[in-house]
C-alpha cells in the first residue's frame, strides 16, 4: 500500500519529504519574481533599499504581512532541488492603530517598533513581493509602505556568450 502511494506522488514532493543537505548557503542578495532583494545588513551602507518584503495573506480582506530580510538561505535537496528562504523580521499587522494604519487611499503606514511572528520568521522567496519604506515626518517610528513593480533583468553572462558566438561566424 505504501509503495502505491509513493508512486503517485510528484517527484518534487517526494524530494521535499526527505531531509535537506545539512550545509546551507547564505546570500546577501537574491533575484526572484523580477525583484532584486538584499539583506538589511547588506544595504546598511547603501543608498538604495531592497530588503523590504510583502507577503499577501490568503484572505485578501486583511492587510498583507510586511517585513525586512535578515538572511537569505538556500536549502539543497537531492536530485538538484533547491529552495530559497528569506528570514524576515515581521512588523505587526494584527492591530490597527498600534501596529499599522490605513488611510482612505489604501496607503499603509507601519509602526516599525512593533514586531510580530518572531517564531515564524521564514518565508519562501517565491512568495514575496518587494516594498520599500519611507519614514514619516511627524513620527519617526512610523514608515509608509511603497509597493514596487518588478523590473526586467537580463542575464549578461548569457548575452556575452551569445555575442562571442556571433563574433566567430
Amino acid at each position: 500500500m505504501h509503495e502505491e502511494k509513493v508512486a503517485t506522488l510528484h517527484p518534487s514532493m517526494l524530494t521535499l519529504s526527505r531531509e535537506p543537505d545539512k550545509r546551507v548557503l547564505h546570500f546577501t542578495g537574491y533575484c526572484i519574481n523580477g525583484f532584486r532583494f538584499h539583506t538589511r545588513k547588506h544595504e546598511a551602507t547603501k543608498t538604495g533599499q531592497n530588503s523590504g518584503v510583502m507577503v499577501q495573506r490568503e484572505d485578501a480582506v486583511r492587510i498583507p504581512y510586511y517585513g525586512v530580510i535578515k538572511d537569505i538561505i538556500e536549502l539543497r535537496y537531492t536530485e538538484g532541488l533547491r529552495v530559497v528562504l528569506f528570514e524576515c523580521e515581521w512588523y505587526d499587522t494584527t492591530r490597527e492603530g498600534l501596529g499599522y494604519m490605513r488611510d482612505g487611499h489604501s496607503v499603509v503606514t507601519l509602526n516599525t517598533t512593533r514586531k510580530c511572528h518572531a517564531d515564524e520568521s521564514y518565508v519562501m522567496a517565491s512568495q514575496t513581493l518587494q516594498v520599500y519604506y519611507v519614514q514619516c515626518v511627524r513620527n519617526r517610528d512610523w514608515y509608509t509602505v511603497i509597493e514596487t513593480r518588478p523590473i526586467n533583468f537580463y542575464n549578461l553572462a548569457e548575452e556575452e556568450e551569445i555575442l562571442e558566438e556571433h563574433a566567430y561566424q
